[in-house]
């Protein structure tokens, strides 16, 4: 009886993983989409769910001024402590942090988290890096300043269309307050091509343009418009 509890237990934990809160459901592709996540009640085994195409999204930081529900987090009870003069390398402060996990995914990852075991994309400032500081820093506000200017190059990439998980790093989140706001914008979709039969359809590898590709499929003009003579496109009228 013991062994059959401990791996309910078990269960229990590895598919909450995967539970979460879906933002997203349907599959189109995602343009500016905003994701929230509670530093509290948000984190690796209540994620907040996303569902995305296989492509590849930039991760842009914002407030509550472009439509997102927090500023910054802070894990601890909403305190700054020993920060340097400018407000930068405290002990104790507010933090920009973005994390995401989809192994199953082929999620491109930067980083291996020990607290969970698992490999994760965290969004990390590029900013404080080059000038040799670290979060957390004295105001939420200016978390989120410094990361909008630091945040720069994150980018989630995925192999296959699925939900990926967003959730706050910190195992211990009780004492949590805030939590991270952020756009997700999709950077490598495919231009938007008129259909064949126009002039300006895509049709073997052929996208905006009706220069020759020899192909009779129509997306060239052509006696008849035919779709069924090839080398249609190369009729001289002899």
């Amino acid at each position: 009886m013991k062994k059959l509890i401990l791996a309910a237990m078990a269960l229990t934990l590895a598919t909450s993983a995967f539970a979460g809160k879906p933002v997203r459901t349907e599959t189109a592709a995602v343009e500016n989409i905003i994701v929230d996540v509670d530093a509290r009640t948000d984190g690796f085994f209540n994620p907040v769910n996303v569902y995305l195409e296989a492509g590849s999204y930039q991760v842009t930081p914002i407030g509550v001024e472009e439509g997102g529900k927090f500023v910054s987090r802070n894990a601890w009870n909403g305190r700054s402590w020993r920060c340097d003069s400018d407000g930068t390398n405290c002990s104790q402060g507010w933090e920009m942090r973005i994390t995401a996990e989809a192994y199953e995914l082929g999620l491109v990852t930067n980083k291996y988290s020990t607290a969970f075991q698992s490999d994760v994309l965290y969004c990390d400032n590029e900013l404080f890096i080059e000038q040799g500081k670290r979060m957390p820093v004295q105001s939420k506000e200016m978390a989120l300043a410094y990361g909008k200017m630091g945040i720069k190059n994150c980018v989630v990439t995925i192999e296959t269309s699925g939900f990926v998980r967003f959730f706050d790093h910190d195992r211990i989140q009780r004492d949590n307050y805030g939590g991270v706001s952020f756009t997700l914008t999709r950077i490598d979709a495919e231009p938007e091509c008129v259909k064949p039969g126009n002039g300006k359809g895509k049709a073997h590898g052929v996208c905006g343009t009706n220069e020759n590709n020899g192909w009779g499929n129509g997306d060239q003009d052509a006696p008849g418009n035919s779709l069924d003579n090839n080398h249609a496109e190369n009729y001289t009228g002899e």
